[in-house]
């Protein structure tokens, strides 16, 4: 009777450590872990200007900008800037760059004259910044991408007509008007083809000199316009030309100008003389015509 108790005991137990066993199985299994979840939103950066400056030479390149958070905060706004590379579409860290954390009106340099800019070459051609602004607090977190197109050196040239009578001196207009970013001065060369150097002279003073500094569209500036004049004379009243070549002095060999403008003179008449130059003529006519009367009768 003690054995058949004995084995009823040790059977219940193994089925109630077995149910036990079961039950924490299966209650373990099924716990399930919610991912986590985190949200929130950059505030938005504003350009008050709606744009970035620029100013720079062959030796540095500025980048200026004035941005402000939405919201009023005031701290700092994170800028990285590179030359001719659009961080959007391209790893850009092989390019020239300048970073700068600051809070609204900032800038930083992109090279030196170490490391001067590697623009586009030639230096009439087109290159970008591309800046990327974000909120320091979410470095990861792009808030906005901004670009800048600009041709470092560009220039028009412009001729004007001008009204020339023989043997007087005149001058010819020429106006240069910077559309580059650099500050630039110009050499202007006036030369007479040798065909016509019998009918049309240019002063010494206007075969080569040099106007500027003439401003280019960058930070503070607008594109400005520099007027030159070359003093000519025309000897006949045949037709001829003069040719201008202008130059960047800032690099010379970049975007050069050459024209020539026909030059037609008219016969002098008396309109064309002041008070003093026909006091003249009527001097001088006097003095031929008691000359020729004194030989007139000096044979009789």
């Amino acid at each position: 009777m003690d054995a058949k108790v004995v084995l009823l005991s040790s059977i219940v137990f193994v089925l109630i450590f077995f149910s036990y066993a079961h039950s924490a199985t299966t209650t373990t299994t099924t716990i399930v872990l919610q991912p986590g979840q985190t949200e929130f939103t950059t505030d938005t950066i504003l350009l008050p200007d709606g744009l970035f400056q620029l100013e720079g030479n062959l030796n540095y390149l500025n980048v200026f900008w004035n941005a402000k958070y939405h919201s009023g905060n005031i701290r700092d706004i994170g800028v990285i800037c590179y030359l001719n590379c659009n961080q959007e579409a391209q790893d850009c860290s092989a390019y020239q760059a300048c970073s700068r954390l600051a809070y609204g009106s900032a800038g930083c340099t992109i090279g030196s004259s170490a490391d001067k800019p590697q623009y586009n070459v030639p230096l009439d051609g087109e290159d970008y910044v591309n800046c990327k602004f974000y909120d320091p607090l979410y470095p990861d977190v792009t808030v906005g991408y901004f670009n800048r197109t600009f041709k470092p050196i560009y220039f028009d040239v412009f001729l004007y007509d001008v009204a020339v009578s023989v043997g007087q001196s005149f001058d010819l207009r020429i106006n240069v008007k910077n559309g580059g970013l650099f500050t630039d001065s110009y050499n202007i060369k006036a030369t007479v083809p040798e065909i016509y150097q019998n009918i049309l002279k240019v002063a010494d003073e206007s075969k080569l000199f040099t106007i500027g500094p003439v401003y280019g569209e960058s930070y503070l500036h607008t594109p400005e316009t520099k007027e030159a004049f070359v003093k000519m004379m025309t000897l006949t009243t045949d037709l001829a030309s003069v040719c201008i070549d202008v130059t960047s002095v800032a690099s010379p060999t970049t975007h050069a100008f050459s024209d020539c403008k026909q030059i037609k003179s008219s016969a002098v008449s008396m309109s064309d003389f002041d008070w003093f130059g026909v006091m003249q003529i009527i001097l001088l006519s006097t003095v031929l015509f008691a000359v020729a009367s004194f030989k007139k009768n000096k044979l009789i």
